[in-house]
């Protein structure tokens, strides 16, 4: 889950869309244009049992906004945070991730906390 997140092609991929779906367990799904080099093809990227997400977008500068690096991080104290909650409701999180988006056009941050993620074409 990690590497493939880890080794998709995001520097210069290109964040569209963001969206939040309270209606399907609280998935997240971004639009995203992968590089000409990578066909310039256009993904839709949906992360499952989401238990949170922190978005610090800046705006103001005018679209595209690319990403300049992504991540996918299996330790942290906000994922200790989480998973400690979680845990006292009687849930186990142990596959709980969080994907780390961050853009260079206007230096924002995303972090998605979920269990993981698919990938599938999104056409034009």
């Amino acid at each position: 889950m990690i590497q493939e997140f880890n080794d998709l092609p995001w520097h210069d991929a290109e964040l569209i869309e963001i969206i939040i779906d309270r209606s399907r367990k609280d998935n997240v799904r971004l639009l995203i244009k992968w590089p000409e080099e990578y066909g310039g093809i256009r993904v839709s990227i949906e992360f499952y049992s989401c238990y949170g997400l922190e978005a610090n977008m800046h705006f103001g500068i005018v679209p595209p906004d690319f990403i300049l690096e992504a991540e996918c991080i299996s330790q942290s104290l906000k994922l200790d945070d989480i998973k400690k909650t979680w845990k006292q409701m009687g849930l186990d999180l142990t596959e709980l991730y969080c994907f780390r988006i961050t853009t260079n056009s206007t230096n924002s941050t995303i972090n998605i906390f979920s269990r993981g993620f698919q990938m599938k074409e999104a056409g034009l």
